[in-house]
């Protein structure tokens, strides 16, 4: 009983926002869906988070940073190819509606891969 009496209880120290859940899950929805509810500025805000997070490597950064925006790109090129190439070629409505479709599908799915292996690391 006098070893719990003279020991000092240990402080806890609260992590930082950046390394929580819920910053992860914030921060990678606005990397998916955030060029669409605030037109740019919420994947800027989002890819400015997730670069902020102590949680993920530099190589993950830059997959989620540059995937998104690298696919809607692809898209664009592939079905402009596709368009030019073909007389029975899908409109450009598929186009418009594959772009910002394809992207917010990669970011999703990278979002998942991401933060379950940032939880991983943190737990």
């Amino acid at each position: 009983m006098s070893d719990i009496a003279t020991t000092a209880p240990t402080a806890i120290t609260p992590r930082a926002a950046s390394s929580q859940r819920w910053w992860v899950i914030v921060s990678l929805a606005l990397v998916a869906v955030g060029t669409f509810i605030v037109p740019l500025i919420g994947w800027v805000v989002g890819i400015v988070m997730l670069w902020r997070s102590p949680l993920f490597t530099i190589a993950e950064k830059l997959v989620a940073s540059i995937a998104p925006p690298a696919s809607a790109l692809l898209v664009f090129i592939v079905l402009a190819l596709v368009q030019t190439g073909a007389a029975a070629a899908p409109g450009w409505h598929l186009t418009l509606l594959l772009i910002p479709v394809v992207p917010v599908l990669v970011a999703a799915a990278i979002g998942v891969v991401l933060a379950r292996r940032a939880w991983a690391r943190s737990a």
